[in-house]
């Protein structure tokens, strides 16, 4: 009983965060009902006919029109894209076209967006909502738990966040309230990193950091980046808050600065996919600089919006369309006002004030200010307790200040960069909102602990206070209600506003004796929950309840409750429009206001309009616009409607494609056509441009600003461009412009037919934006055929390119860096936190004396060189994925050309010395330092000895099949950058010696973040693949300085031992390893300069690309074999039966993992290609990969007999079978590559590892007998069957569902087949670190099979 009480306890704040969000919003969870306001469509032509039929009348909250407009929109056209398998990178349908990925507000990075991919869109919204405002409840509560806080303390703090008028109202913009829900948890995790709280038994610093960056990070991926910027100020604040309570230690006032510090970068790390192309965006943005100082401050809080702390409605509702008269009890719907017209801010409702109510929200409750007013009291105990009484203070009144636009704003306007965009003082109220949650929750806690006169003085202030008010009412409802009405009508017209809202001052005492009523309801109901507050468990909620109810009733009917089918209807005009297949564009002709077609309500049918509803739209289109017409909607982030008759005849309209007018009123022009008469006209404009022509060379016209230029040069007939061309003698000449045929037309990319006979140009008649890529090939002409073209931004706005004479098929492809940048270093920020997580875990968990057995010890040296270099390799592919998109298939052939040449001088280089020293220094750790020290020496002296022959194979190559230069100076660079790799290796050995495999392990992700943090930017400064191999030349020797100091300083001080004798002998033991290392290394890497020389760099970049996912893989034989050798070679000097017992049970390992890989990437090859290398790159490298993969189950088992040939002392024959696998491979790729390619290549991979593992084979059954193959690779292969059935039966229907069955299905039939045999049951038991008493009697179970 007492251990239920407990969980209840605990689990009980959750239970009412989660329940909360469940009343407010009711059976919009379910998806019967939409809280999306889709009876607000109908307020506007072409859905206001159907109204009626629908039965919608005055729409439930006109103030939320944006959540359908804007936020529908957006998540309609993102799920649409992602559901055809795009990234929506562009939008095509607003402003001619604009980044759409970039703008960030409709969360598409977000993870929870996930819930509009599982669920129906009207649905997913109240949903996703609810799921916020829990999570800002949770996030409330951890943080005041963080401080010190009880649970009850805790819990009414998270309340008072979560329903909050802020949260409540902000919900008509999902992506401020994702945002504002991570607040709490990143000071939550900055208070733990402050404190140093313990984790794991020790005090930690780093954990908290990392949970810091996560919710940082969830915060910018939320999308609004107002929210983002003062969630960075507040955090940094905190942080310093951090260093100054510590000022008396200065070493820890400055980590805490460190800590704080790395918690933000990380956290921007993690956001960049979305922040970095974000920040591209917004350079190009109209708003930059439009609003003063003065401005912004007039749209702060107004003082007389103080009285919406303690009556939310006071200034009225936009969800009130009426009110019950107290005196005869009839409905009164609000209709006209005092005026005899509708109510300017907001016909049909109550609403009144200065700020639109959603701007406006700011009611917390009446309870957070009685126990935020104790907390101030009781300030001195707080001071001393974990509470940031101080900083909450100073946030509260800050935030205060900066949302009634007190001067202390303007130390945001002109001390922060890019705060002169936001226009929205009055959002710093949420701040303030946590602040008085954080206070509030201290008061509480004072309360419980006190249980003073303080309390009972605010109870009865508030009892006080409502029964006044409730009297006042009575009052003057009974006892003087002439008077009353009186004062009511003088007060209506007194007060600022309110006689536009209100017809009388009947019906303005009627409203308001409403809301005074739930005033004083709700003051006596907080007075009396404080006089029963006591710290007993059931008391203790009473201020709980009290305060949910109150901000419950607050917020409860703001939203509507819409019918979802309301989304689905269809306006006639929207039909009559489908039958034109376009491309086209709309507009329509509003010169009354009547807001017909409301901006973006095209985009909800896939129709493309030159309006737009959106925060960011890029200058130049606003510029074009504006020559148009005046563009007076632009403070409402609008481009407007055409109100001007003159504007339907600009050529500029016609330039834009704009070939349909949608107006309620008649155009008498006889340019326009009427084409369809409904609930709206719809006119064509039969001067409207095609979306792309050509126009000759000669029609150019140069002018810095080319907006000015369009007054006299018509855009039909001329391109105008602000930067001279080279070579053009003609120019600015009249044009005839001839249609180019569209013939796709993508949100990323679009393609044209176009046939000039003189030098032209080709104008699209989208939107430039930096990002925009363009191609052009013979029409009917191959990928192979492109050519790559510079886009001008012609006439201000549209992209155009130059053609020759010809018929030319052009593709524009939108492919940003920033985006790529932006995701890269997201995954990299991503990757980096974990292994900083790894290696805080491993710091707390290992311990070295719990290698108490051999199969530990190479467990921990296996999985832990793997694990690090599995990671290694994912942050490595997320460099390589942007690498081969900025280098494109022929520069990533040279590279890997270069890099396989140079492979074979490392090889030659190293000569067999990192094996050699391993097994000889695992036999006799004595002699490691002599052994070591010569071998180092000697590899500088094989370095220089085999740079002659590199220098000639690269002479030769250049003369015969033509190398190009740039490829030759890689090699060069590559080939420096042995001398530190070579050492380095050779110090890896001996941790590998000394049973630390993990050490130089965990450094490749030190030497891959080195690797990234110089190729990044030489990429992107066009440094190429040269500056990349420039590059490793310092990586390497950073790296050997990392490697040499650990091993150095820790177990391992080298000592000079001159040996010739030794030297002399390690060439002549280590020459069979250096040359059987060459011969497979050749054996993988012949097709290479073979398809390079006989094919060429483009098919060497597919091939690459398909290869990098089989070297990845092959991380997993190379990691374990190494890790086994040291225990199979003893086993071999030893027992050669127990080196047989170890070999099979590996090779089973090897074999299932590889054909489970094998059936998987067969599937899986080409969104894992496209993953790496992009579009450029298939089908080609997908089809080399799904072949090639099927080479990885033999050439896995090929590794590990390897090495045990090795252990054997058998490196002569070892010799042999290279060489006939060689033999085959090399012979075999000269014959079929001339006429097949890669595709030959790929094939002949899987021939010769069958070859090489039929020779390898014949030696081993002579040593050590036959092995048991139907045990070893059978089983895996009808496993893999299994598999591969299951995933082609369901790949064509589901594959998200065919990719868990087929792994399902693997594993069971695996598993069925009794891999293990009893011996190797036992050796797993030992393995096993955690005992699973049902997995062991299942493995002692397992055994052969029956005969």
């Amino acid at each position: 009983m007492r251990r239920g009480m407990r969980w209840l306890s605990r689990l009980g704040p959750m239970g009412i965060f989660a329940l909360l969000p469940v009343l407010l919003l009711g059976p919009t969870l379910t998806g019967s009902r939409t809280i999306l306001p889709a009876d607000n469509l109908y307020e506007w032509q072409p859905w206001r006919a159907a109204a009626t039929a629908f039965g919608i009348g005055v729409p439930h909250n006109a103030l939320l029109s944006d959540l359908v407009l804007e936020n529908y929109a957006w998540k309609r056209f993102l799920l649409g894209a992602l559901r055809r398998g795009e990234l929506p990178l562009w939008n095509p349908y607003l402003f001619a076209g604009a980044p759409f990925l970039a703008n960030g507000q409709h969360s598409a990075l977000y993870p929870f967006t996930a819930l509009f991919l599982l669920f129906p869109l009207p649905q997913a919204y109240a949903l996703f909502n609810a799921l916020q405002l829990f999570l800002a409840g949770l996030g409330m509560y951890a943080l005041a738990r963080a401080w010190g806080l009880s649970r009850a303390a805790a819990t009414f703090a998270g309340v008072a966040y979560e329903l909050s008028a802020f949260m409540v109202v902000s919900m008509v913009f999902p992506m401020i309230i994702a945002g504002a829900a991570w607040l709490p948890y990143l000071l939550a995790a900055l208070h733990g990193m402050i404190e140093r709280r313990p984790l794991l038994g020790r005090p930690a610093a780093l954990p908290w950091t990392l949970l810091a960056a996560l919710a940082l990070g969830m915060n910018i991926l939320a999308g609004h980046v107002e929210i983002t910027y003062y969630t960075v100020l507040i955090g940094l604040g905190y942080g310093l808050w951090g260093a100054w309570r510590a000022r008396a230690r200065i070493r820890a006032a400055l980590e805490t600065l460190g800590w704080t510090g790395l918690a933000v970068g990380l956290g921007f790390a993690l956001g960049a996919a979305q922040w970095m192309p974000l920040y591209e965006v917004v350079r190009e943005n109209f708003r930059e600089g439009t609003a003063t100082l003065e401005q912004v401050l007039g749209w702060a809080y107004p003082w007389r919006h103080l009285l919406v702390f303690l009556i939310p409605d006071f200034y009225g509702n936009p969800s009130h369309h009426g009110v019950r008269d107290v005196f005869s009890g009839a409905w009164v719907p609000f209709t006209v006002n005092a005026y005899g017209q509708p109510n300017p801010n907001g016909a049909f409702t109550s609403h009144w004030g200065i700020k639109n109510y959603v701007e406006g929200g700011a009611y917390l409750g009446l309870l957070p200010w009685s126990f935020a007013l104790l907390a101030l009291l009781r300030w001195r105990s707080l001071a001393r307790s974990r509470v940031p009484i101080l900083f909450l203070v100073l946030l509260a009144a800050l935030s205060f200040s900066f949302a009634f636009g007190m001067p202390t704003y303007a130390l945001l306007y002109y001390g922060l960069p890019g705060i002169n965009q936001l226009h929205s003082p009055f959002r710093w109220i949420w701040p303030f909102t946590l602040a008085m949650a954080g206070l509030a929750g201290a008061g509480f806690e004072v309360a419980l602990r006190e249980e003073g006169k303080a309390v009972r003085w605010m109870a009865l202030g508030w009892m006080g206070v409502g029964a006044l008010t409730l009297a006042a009412l009575v009052l003057a409802r009974w006892g003087m209600p002439e008077t009353a009405l009186s004062l009511a009508e003088r007060a209506l017209h007194a007060l600022a506003k309110a006689p536009e809202a209100f017809p009388d001052g009947r019906t303005f005492f009627s409203y308001q004796f409403w809301n005074l009523l739930r005033f004083g309801g709700v003051a006596l109901g907080s007075g009396l929950a404080l006089r029963l507050f006591q710290p007993r468990p059931v008391r203790r909620v009473l201020p709980i309840g009290m305060l949910a109810l109150d901000l419950l009733q607050a917020g409860a009917g703001f939203y509507p409750a819409a019918d979802p089918r309301w989304l689905d209807f269809v306006p006639p005009v929207v039909r009559f429009l489908r039958q034109d297949p376009g491309p086209w564009r709309l507009t329509t002709f509003d010169p009354h206001g009547r807001k017909t077609f409301n901006a973006n309500g095209p985009w909800l049918y896939d129709l493309q309009d030159v309006r737009g509803y959106d925060s960011i739209i890029l200058k130049r289109y606003v510029a074009y616009m504006s020559a148009i017409q005046s563009q007076h909607e632009l403070p409402f982030n609008r481009i407007a409607p055409l109100t001007d008759p003159a504007a339907l005849d600009s050529p500029l309209l016609d330039a834009l494609n704009v070939k349909y007018v949608v107006t309620e009123e008649e155009i008498p022009s006889p340019r326009y056509t009427k084409v369809y008469e409904g609930e709206v006209r719809v006119y064509r404009n039969e001067g409207a441009m095609p979306r792309a022509w050509t126009l000759p060379l000669t029609a150019t016209v140069f002018h810095r600003d080319p907006f000015a230029a369009l007054r006299q040069f018509d855009p039909r007939f001329h391109a105008v461009v602000d930067r001279p061309l080279p070579e053009l003698e003609r120019f600015g000449e009249r044009g005839t412009p001839r249609p180019a045929a569209v013939t796709v037309y993508g949100i990323n990319e679009v393609w044209v037919d176009a046939a000039v006979e003189e030098p032209s140009w080709l104008v699209l008649a989208d939107t430039f934006f930096p990002g925009w890529v363009a191609y052009r090939r013979p029409i009917g002409g191959s990928e192979q055929e492109e050519q790559s073209l510079e886009i001008y931004a012609a006439n201000g706005l549209f992209r155009a390119v130059i053609l020759p004479p010809g018929r030319w098929t052009v593709r524009f492809r939108y492919s940003p860096l920033s985006v790529k940048l932006g995701f890269f270093t997201t995954f990299i920020g991503g990757m980096g936190m974990i292994f900083l997580a790894a290696l805080w875990l491993w710091g707390r968990l290992y311990r070295e004396e719990l290698e108490h057995s051999t199969a530990r010890r190479v467990l921990k040296n296996s999985l832990t060189a793997m694990a690090l270099n599995l990671f290694t390799r994912s942050i490595d592919f997320a460099f390589a994925a942007l690498m081969l998109r900025i280098l494109g298939p022929e520069a990533a052939g040279k590279y890997y050309f270069a890099i396989v040449l140079v492979g074979w001088y490392e090889i030659l280089s190293n000569f067999g010395l990192n094996v050699w020293l391993t097994r000889e220094g695992a036999k006799r750790r004595d002699q490691v330092n002599r052994y070591f020290v010569n071998s180092s020496a000697l590899r500088l002296i094989l370095l220089a000895a085999w740079l002659p022959l590199l220098l000639l194979v690269t002479g030769l190559w250049m003369g015969l099949f033509r190398l190009s230069g740039d490829t030759a100076l890689a090699i060069l660079l590559l080939a420096l950058a042995q001398v530190p790799a070579s050492l380095s290796t050779g110090v890896t050995a001996l941790f590998y010696v000394y049973e630390k495999a993990e050490i130089p392990a965990a450094l490749t992700v030190v030497t891959v973040l080195l690797k990234i943090s110089f190729g990044v930017p030489i990429l992107l400064m066009g440094g190429g693949f040269v500056g990349l191999a420039a590059s490793s030349v310092v990586v390497n020797g950073i790296t050997l300085a990392l490697l040499s100091g650990i091993a150095f300083r820790t177990f391992f001080r080298p000592r000079w031992e001159d040996d010739p004798a030794l030297r002399r002998e390690m060439i002549h033991e280590s020459a069979p390893l250096m040359l059987n290392h060459l011969l497979a290394t050749l054996f993988f890497k012949i097709d290479v300069p073979i398809l390079q020389a006989l094919k060429g760099d483009v098919q060497v970049g597919w091939y690459s690309t398909a290869y990098k996912w089989l070297d990845a893989l092959n991380i997993i034989p190379a990691y374990t074999t190494f890790a086994v050798f040291p225990v199979i070679s003893r086993q071999a000097a030893g027992s050669t039966e127990a080196m047989r017992r170890s070999v099979i049970l590996t090779l089973k390992g090897l074999a299932a993992i590889a054909v489970f890989t094998a059936v998987l990437f067969t599937f899986l090859a080409e969104p894992l290609s496209y993953l790496l290398g992009g579009a450029q790159y298939l089908p080609h490298a997908a089809i080399a990969l799904r072949i090639m993969i099927w080479s990885i189950p033999i050439g896995w088992m090929n590794s590990l007999i390897n090495y045990v040939l090795v252990a054997l002392g058998r490196q002569r024959y070892q010799t042999k079978a290279f060489l006939i696998a060689l033999g085959f491979n090399a012979l075999s790729n000269l014959l079929a590559i001339p006429l097949f390619g890669y595709v030959a290549a790929a094939v002949i991979t899987i021939l010769s590892e069958i070859v090489e593992g039929l020779a390898f084979y014949y030696d081993l059954r002579r040593r050590i007998g036959p092995l048991p193959w139907g045990e070893i690779l059978g089983r895996p292969l009808l496993a893999g069957v299994v598999m591969g059935g299951l995933m082609a039966a369901l790949w064509g229907a589901t594959p998200v569902l065919a990719l868990p069955l087929g792994v399902l299905g693997y594993g069971l039939a695996w598993w069925a087949l009794r891999p293990f045999n009893a011996e190797e049951s036992a050796h797993l038991r030992e393995v096993l670190p955690v005992r699973w008493p049902s997995l062991e009697a299942r493995i002692r179970e397992s055994g052969p099979p029956p005969a």
